[in-house]
């Protein structure tokens, strides 16, 4: 009966990252730089609004949309962090950042439709993008220092372009498109009937002054839409919080697919999300960006090339030099010394590797420790051949 599924999940793997953990796991005394898991636990105050929550019997459905209170709190939320007007019937609250992308890819998508998606990337957007029965079309920011090129935007759009999607902070490379890169977008879709999706998970999780996200154009507010998350800036990945903005005319729109495939979000967690809005994650991204310094510094230390990220926690060196692809590079060094990094390829990025910086401190000195020891052997063997 395989035969008689949808067709388009023989088209994908399962997850190369969560494959490449477990094999991790399954290493003795491995340190695993793979996911992007903080180290911090949830905050105390959001963890006993949940229990409020509960001992209030906020235990029933609630709207497709989302609770209303949190709706409203995120309207002033994203007003005063980052100048974005939107009322509370603009944004639908998730099941996480994964439920509203996948969500808004799924209203966006005909069969045949191209979805431009700036590389490195992650994942998650390809398969997302081939379940629905569209395709997914790479485009390379690697030979442009993970900026946008006007060359390469010109080279992959197609009258079958449905969609721009763009994700800043970058994951895996910690880039942030610069403002050039965005009005060169900007300049490019304004006339056409394009969507330009901005998955911003990580727009809280930045390192100095430079970050703008393309929500700024308001002007072309019928063709926005922003994914955000409370996954990562409140350490929260596991009660699977996130929202969707777009124009109300739009949203009503996409709300019907929300509707019919997930209800509503729990109610007790949309609760403990409203009090999630007043946490100041200063304390954690004082942490990482100590995590970013100390694996930049280490890294160029040891030879590799690396791009400093402006944003979120991963580091993406260059592994060229030893002349061998990702995932060769990235099960020779698990097995080896130890220590779990994901391979670039699947990223759509041959040649580097993604590490995981958000970690506990020990766990990241350690396994910079396995990557330099590990890297030493490598050319000191092929100096000897």
């Amino acid at each position: 009966m395989l035969n008689k599924l949808k067709k388009q999940l023989h088209q994908i793997p399962v997850s190369g990252i969560r494959a490449f953990n477990e094999e991790a796991a399954a290493v003795p005394d491995c340190i695993s730089l793979t996911l992007g898991e903080p180290a911090f636990d949830t905050p105390k105050d959001i963890k006993k609004a949940l229990k409020q929550a509960l001992d209030h019997n906020h235990t029933h459905y609630a709207a497709a949309m989302g609770d209303l209170d949190l709706r409203r709190k995120i309207a002033v939320y994203e007003w005063k962090n980052h100048h974005l007007l939107y009322d509370a019937d603009e944004i639908m609250v998730c099941a996480g950042a994964a439920d509203a992308l996948s969500t808004a890819l799924a209203a966006l998508i005909d069969p045949g439709d191209e979805i431009i998606v700036p590389t490195p990337a992650y994942p998650q957007y390809e398969a997302i993008i081939k379940l629905e029965g569209g395709r997914f079309i790479p485009l390379n920011t690697q030979d442009h220092e993970f900026q946008i090129s006007r060359e390469e935007l010109e080279r992959v759009f197609s009258d079958k372009t449905k969609a721009i999607l763009l994700n800043s902070p970058n994951n895996p490379s910690g880039c942030i498109y610069d403002q050039a890169s965005l009005t060169l977008i900007h300049d490019f879709v304004k006339d056409k009937q394009i969507f330009v999706l901005c998955d911003d998970v990580y727009d809280r999780l930045v390192y100095d002054d430079s970050y703008n996200s393309f929500m700024q154009f308001q002007d072309l507010r019928s063709q926005l839409l922003a994914v955000k998350s409370f996954s990562k800036p409140y350490a929260m990945t596991g009660w699977r919080l996130g929202y969707l903005l777009a124009d109300k005319k739009i949203l009503a729109e996409i709300m019907k697919i929300h509707q019919y495939r997930f209800s509503c979000v729990n109610t007790f967690v949309q609760k403990a999300g409203i009090k999630a809005l007043e946490i100041d994650p200063t304390e954690m991204l004082t942490v990482y960006k100590k995590h970013r310094d100390l694996a930049v510094g280490r890294l160029r230390e040891m030879g590799l090339p690396i791009n400093q990220p402006a944003g979120a926690f991963y580091v993406f060196p260059n592994i060229e030099e030893f002349g061998m692809d990702s995932v060769s590079f990235c099960k020779q060094m698990l097995h080896e010394a130890r220590v779990a990094c994901v391979p670039g390829s699947y990223f759509h990025a041959e040649g580097y590797i993604r590490i995981s910086t958000c970690g506990s401190t020990r766990q990241l000195i350690e396994g910079l420790n396995r990557i330099e020891a590990f890297i030493y052997e490598l050319r000191k063997n092929d100096r000897q051949l």
